[in-house]
């Protein structure tokens, strides 16, 4: 049985360890040494719609990526099931706050931890709309050397996704 990443968060102290030595493997063969995308969901009581935002990230044909889950201190079930995702996915890591600090700060811890050359944004209630937009938009950025992209790039405008890639600056 795969041990649960997650920890739990009541300061502001970190590890920004970033490095990777050799290479880790999940158990479907995915490099996690070479992560192209971290995904990054803040998580507050978002138990009903969750399991099918997973779905979604965990579907996309681009496998090299990172799910960060940071609970915002969820008083439903929210905390429970992301610990089973990550428990069954190697590419999820969950963080838990302690008490509630909201989205942005959720974002930020999010950031911090992230590991890959481009981040997306994603709310537990959203979905992405097809199984290879992360891809494309990973091959978009990486053909023009853009620093962010968004869908109008893949040729489609919606105001309900919020999906944006940008350059890390990793040290």
């Amino acid at each position: 049985m795969t041990s649960v990443q997650h920890e739990f968060i009541s300061g502001r102290t970190l590890d920004l360890q970033r490095s990777c030595t050799g290479r880790e493997l999940t158990a479907s063969g995915v490099d996690m040494c070479h992560i192209a995308v971290s995904v990054i969901i803040p998580l507050w009581n978002g138990e009903r719609y969750l399991g099918e935002c997973l779905h979604s990230v965990l579907s996309q044909t681009l496998q090299n990526i990172e799910v960060i889950i940071i609970d915002d201190a969820s008083m439903d079930g929210s905390m429970v099931l992301a610990d089973s995702y990550a428990a069954r996915d190697a590419r999820i890591k969950v963080l838990h706050l302690h008490e509630k600090q909201g989205a942005s700060v959720a974002r930020n811890l999010g950031l911090e931890r992230a590991r890959a050359e481009f981040i997306a944004f994603m709310d537990s209630d959203d979905r992405y709309p097809s199984v290879d937009v992360l891809e494309q938009l990973y091959s978009k950025a990486r053909a023009t050397g853009a620093q962010m992209v968004g869908p109008k790039c893949m040729g489609t405008v919606s105001l309900s996704l919020r999906l944006f890639l940008w350059m890390m600056q990793v040290e």
